[in-house]
């Protein structure tokens, strides 16, 4: 009983992790086949990237887990907060660099793609790389509450980041409540407003609510070496492992990136099927 009220709501917070790529994917096709190209490619970046703060996640709940379960909870703050300052330091330099090299970047990993495929490209990955450091310090707050035993409270602030999107993405991208339309770009700023709220909630409620692992921002950037060299031990098996299967994902987008556009929004559509497929596997897998 107690595993399968963890559990299930691990596995509707992984498919609401989906559907907010899914939501964007459906919402756009409205912009044209070059936009949803467009989305369809650059989410095959965005998850690869989102799995690697996934498996940061999970090593943080293993080492918060393991000082919970002494009863010891100032050292499990202390490990909180050095997880937090760990991935934040990582997805900031991620996304740095997705946003300075964006072009080569999608140039090497898809090669010639259509012109209006890569324009849209372009514009949807800067902005959405601008979500990477709220994705993971999302993730690491949710690590926390799981830490903890609560799976359900991520999966509500899950629920409410998907709304937000939904509804962003409605006014942005088709010019709602006198707003402009603004397609593809409408899209990937309804996703960035989702993560921010996202994780603002959750940050907040880690650092008030949670009683086994609370954040203290005014010690935040404080970098124990020993520790964060532990949480990275058992977070990089972790991170190699969702790296290889993201790879994969993004080597068969890219095959496809060079076909025409048709052939990619067609992909596009068969990937919503298939993260659908995923979501009782790597529920139970985090």
């Amino acid at each position: 009983m107690d595993l399968r009220r963890l559990i299930i709501p691990l596995m509707i917070e992984q498919f609401l992790n989906s559907l907010m790529g899914m939501a964007d994917t459906m919402m756009v096709s409205r912009a044209g086949e070059a936009a949803i190209s467009a989305v369809s490619l650059v989410d095959a970046v965005n998850i690869l990237i989102t799995q690697v703060f996934t498996a940061l996640a999970t090593g943080g709940t293993i080492i918060c887990a393991q000082y919970i379960g002494r009863q010891d909870k100032k050292e499990s703050i202390r490990a909180a907060r050095q997880v937090v300052w760990t991935v934040f330091v990582i997805s900031m330099a991620i996304s740095i660099i997705c946003v300075a090299f964006r072009r080569p970047l999608l140039a090497l990993i898809f090669g010639k793609v259509e012109k209006a495929v890569m324009t849209n490209s372009i514009t949807y990955m800067w902005i959405t790389a601008c979500s990477f450091p709220f994705i993971a310090l999302f993730q690491a707050g949710a690590a926390f509450f799981q830490a903890s035993g609560d799976s359900r409270f991520p999966m509500t602030v899950s629920v409410i980041s998907n709304i937000i999107n939904i509804v962003g993405n409605a006014i942005l991208i088709f010019g709602l409540l006198g707003f402009p339309a603004l397609g593809i770009q409408g899209a990937a700023i309804g996703t960035l407003c989702a993560r921010m709220t996202e994780t603002l909630i959750v940050l907040i409620y880690a650092h008030f609510m949670n009683q086994d692992v609370k954040i203290r921002p005014r010690f935040m950037i404080q970098i124990d070496r020993v520790l964060a060299k532990d949480y990275l031990i058992y977070a990089m098996p972790v991170v190699l492992n969702e790296m290889m299967w993201g790879l994969g994902v993004s080597a068969n987008t890219a095959v496809i990136g060079h076909l025409w556009s048709a052939a990619v929004a067609s992909n596009s559509v068969a990937q919503v099927a298939r993260q659908l497929a995923q979501v009782v596997v790597f529920g139970i897998a985090n």
